[in-house]
């Protein structure tokens, strides 16, 4: 194997790993913003963690995405009569990890 094959399959391995992370932290906080206790306990250790691993540059667009969604259910349920408030809170705690004093 050249060196370059080398370098190009450690490059190859590294973006494969950093985008299983990124799905990993995705099924996580979609879980965690529908209103999952365990996900919603385990959200912001996970964010901050990747957060400081990738760097928030990588992160941007998935922080956009994972706000839109938590509002949505937000709006979405406060409006709803009897609705599930473990879920409204879930939705605003993750918006307030996402929106807060750090970015």
């Amino acid at each position: 194997m050249s060196p370059e094959s080398h370098l190009h399959f450690e490059h190859t391995s590294t973006e494969r790993e950093i985008v299983a992370r990124l799905e990993s932290l995705d099924d996580l906080m979609f879980a965690a913003i529908n209103g999952d206790p365990t996900s919603l306990q385990s959200a912001a250790d996970a964010w901050n963690n990747t957060v400081q691993d990738l760097g928030r540059d990588a992160l941007e667009e998935s922080r956009r995405q994972y706000l839109r969604c938590a509002q949505s259910v937000w709006n979405e349920l406060r409006h709803t009569p009897n609705h599930p408030p473990h879920k409204v809170f879930a939705a605003i705690e993750i918006i307030s990890l996402l929106a807060g004093k750090t970015w």
